[in-house]
């Protein structure tokens, strides 16, 4: 932990320099790293002083998941595409994931539901609605995406720390990935259950499956429109 810093304590201390330090510590050294003495020491000025901007450290990790929402882009569908608009979106979400792996949790971990999240939201509810979807459908249609999306970053963040930090596929030949990918079966796994495993996780293609189950959701929304018009037709 460093000493404060006289220079870095004269510039003006608000909420938004505190959030944006929370991130760094917790991106460089994980959650358990946050407190606010280390927040101060961060800052540069005495642990009291960030008080008067948060409440303390769980007002600071709520503002953390409010930062990160912020991050996401705004709704822009072109020419009316909210498939388009939709699928930005959560790839937008996954690479959060990937850009913050010890911060972005906190986006699924928090007990609120931060104004910026609410502000996406609306954009991507107003274009699904402006696309012919009732509010309830889009509704829907939003909430699936979101809980997919988050779940597979947190997903992908998860098994990364798990095999420490290295990328997944490890390189080399398919007999070298199946030999890393047994560290993860406990002995004695049947060989039935041994090949369930391997089909489903050790040759997976994280980029395409997310792609995939992307498209699915989005061929579901698009047949959900189609009958929707004709039975307005």
């Amino acid at each position: 932990m460093r000493e404060p810093d006289a220079t870095v304590a004269r510039e003006p201390l608000n909420r938004a320099r505190v959030l944006k330090a929370a991130l760094g510590i917790i991106d460089a050294e994980g959650v358990e790293a946050l407190s606010m003495r280390r927040l101060g020491a961060e800052l540069g000025v005495d642990p009291m002083a960030v008080y008067r901007h948060v409440d303390g450290k769980d007002a600071v990790l709520d503002g953390v998941a409010e930062l990160l929402w912020e991050e996401l882009p705004d709704a822009c569908p072109e020419d009316g595409d909210w498939a388009a608009s939709l699928r930005a979106f959560a790839s937008a979400i996954r690479s959060l994931f990937h850009a913050h792996p010890h911060a972005a949790p906190l986006m699924l971990q928090r007990p609120v539901l931060p104004v910026p999240q609410l502000e996406k939201s609306h954009q991507q509810l107003e274009a699904l609605q402006a696309a012919g979807f009732d509010r309830e459908d889009a509704a829907e249609i939003l909430r699936t995406l979101i809980s997919f999306s988050t779940g597979y970053g947190l997903a992908e963040v998860t098994c990364y720390a798990l095999v420490d930090g290295e990328a997944w596929p490890p390189p080399g030949s398919e007999r070298d990935l199946l030999i890393a990918f047994a560290q993860f079966l406990p002995p004695g796994t049947p060989a039935r259950l041994v090949d369930v495993a391997i089909a489903l996780w050790a040759m997976a293609d994280s980029d395409a499956t997310f792609e995939s189950s992307i498209d699915l959701i989005l061929s579901g929304a698009r047949l959900r429109l189609e009958r929707r018009r004709g039975a307005s037709e």
